[in-house]
């Protein structure tokens, strides 16, 4: 059964992955194979937490005995190019040095292979699912504008 509510897509400005990103899809320890995606910070965790309070699947880091942080609030963004729906595929531009290039399913993994400096504009919709009994709101990128550093052996 299709879960038809309407989920309203949230946006991000000047963000940073927080962990190595995915975009290639690779088997890792913590992804399945095929499952593109990468993690940002959120920096404002008061808008973290209103995030989570909406049902979207966030982490927020638990406190060490002083108090500090291991890792602040944070969400897994998944990037899906579904096969059948390409109006529904992610619009990523990357830039690098002054150049603007639209990536697609097969140049996405660029990201993973260049230092991402800034996401300078997310834009980020969601579908509900449910895991072990437990409803959330997963997210996808829709829309991504990223800078990368620039390769000065490529110039």
């Amino acid at each position: 059964m299709t879960d038809n509510r309407k989920i309203d897509n949230i946006f991000f400005e000047n963000v940073l992955p927080l962990f190595r990103t995915n975009f290639s899809g690779q088997e890792t320890e913590t992804n399945a194979k095929g499952r593109r995606n990468l993690v940002i910070e959120i920096p404002d965790e008061e808008f973290a937490r209103q995030l989570l309070d909406d049902g979207w699947n966030i982490k927020i880091g638990k406190e060490n005995k002083d108090g500090s942080k291991v890792y602040p609030p944070h969400m897994k963004i998944n990037v899906n190019y579904p096969e059948d729906y390409p109006n529904l595929w992610p619009k990523i531009m990357m830039e690098q040095a002054g150049n603007k290039e639209y990536l697609n399913e097969e140049t996405i993994n660029l990201l993973d292979e260049n230092e991402i400096t800034n996401i300078k504009n997310l834009e980020v919709s969601g579908r509900y699912c449910i895991v072990n009994g437990k409803e959330y709101i997963t997210a996808y990128v829709r829309k991504m504008r990223v800078e990368v550093a620039p390769d000065f052996f490529c110039d």
